[in-house]
């Protein structure tokens, strides 16, 4: 398991802790959750236009015969938990030619964001440094709030589409559920941090309007960031090739993101996932020499650092963003729906 050294677990690495194999009310949401086809179908449409209906179908079908309770207690017994049923989409929508259905939908809002991404750094530089870090973290829970993996998520989306500033909005009033926000932002500008491992989440706004802008004061802080994101397609996450691309576009629109790009001081790694939870044992062994020298591991999004990683202890500071957008991840959590966690963790050893 290729963790960097700073970052060993403390005890065995345990990817996902919402353990479904007893606990019947609890795969019943999930496999529910999962078997909802509808968006993924229109999605399928539009980034695949030239395949046909019986295509679709086959797909549908297979899908629905692998999304069954029994089958997957028979497959993972013990093991059965929701990166389990991460897996399984992912084999069923490779099997059928389906690598990444959201690609489309991915290339239209991102495109949408970078338009707006001017105006938002003018926007932060114009503020007091004190509003501006406030502004900073509310853009990171604005941004995370576009999520296709949640029912409730999206319908929030549609109400903001295309006004970050709706968005940013819509975030509850700080302190949050969980907020060491100030901590972490005050720990880099004054030199306790000088590397970030950020693994982030989702195409458009989220990586646009909600990562960059912090990783810029980040980088204006003295911070070095390694961004990872992932090696496959996983719903709306961003790719590390579509990440690659991104950046060389916003090289050409802002300097200091653009020069940090050039030099190595923002760099973009794979983290050797196809799944929107996060498997660490999973990073490439390139990856990790990249990441070698972070002392901060930020998991960006419910599916990196809520619903995977959040029990886990490591030994390097650990730092988990993410909005709450699933009703029963927040009661797992004890949150609310839409409550903003900003935990940071210090090194357990």
């Amino acid at each position: 398991m290729p963790f960097p050294v700073q970052w060993i677990p403390v005890e065995p690495y345990r990817v996902c802790d919402m353990r479904l194999a007893d606990d019947p009310a609890g795969l019943s949401y999930w496999v529910a959750g999962f078997r909802r086809m509808e968006r993924v179908v229109a999605a399928i449409a539009s980034s695949y236009p030239e395949r046909t209906g019986a295509d679709v179908r086959a797909f549908v079908e297979a899908y629905g015969e692998a999304m069954r309770e029994e089958p997957l207690r028979a497959r993972f017994g013990a093991d059965l938990d929701v990166y389990a049923l991460d897996r399984v989409r992912k084999e069923v929508e490779l099997a059928h030619g389906f690598d990444d259905p959201y690609r489309a939908m991915k290339r239209e809002v991102t495109a949408s964001a970078l338009v707006a991404l001017p105006g938002l750094l003018d926007e932060l530089d114009g503020l007091e440094e004190g509003k501006r870090r406030d502004w900073l973290v509310r853009g990171l829970m604005a941004g995370n709030l576009f999520d296709v993996g949640s029912e409730e998520a999206m319908h929030a989306y549609r109400s903001v589409v295309g006004d970050f500033g709706a968005a940013r909005a819509r975030v509850p009033a700080r302190p949050w559920w969980r907020d060491d926000a100030d901590g972490f932002l005050e720990g880099c500008a004054s030199g306790r941090y000088r590397e970030v491992g950020w693994f982030v989440d989702n195409a458009g706004s989220d990586i646009c309007l909600g990562v960059l802008p912090l990783v810029r004061w980040l980088l204006g802080a003295g911070v070095r960031v390694v961004l990872a994101a992932n090696a496959g397609a996983a719903l709306n996450d961003v790719t590390v090739g579509e990440l690659r691309e991104l950046l060389e576009e916003v090289s050409g629109v802002d300097g200091l993101l653009g020069s940090a790009w050039g030099d190595g001081r923002l760099a973009v790694v794979s983290n050797g996932n196809d799944c929107p939870l996060l498997h660490l044992g999973g990073i490439p062994g390139e990856s990790v020499g990249c990441l070698g020298g972070a002392d901060v591991l930020l998991l960006h999004g419910m599916g990196r650092g809520l619903e995977s990683n959040w029990s886990q202890r490591f030994g390097c500071t650990v730092v988990r963003t993410a909005v709450v957008k699933d009703p029963r991840v927040g009661t797992w959590l004890g949150a609310g729906l839409f409550d903003c966690v900003f935990r940071v963790e210090s090194g357990a050893v």
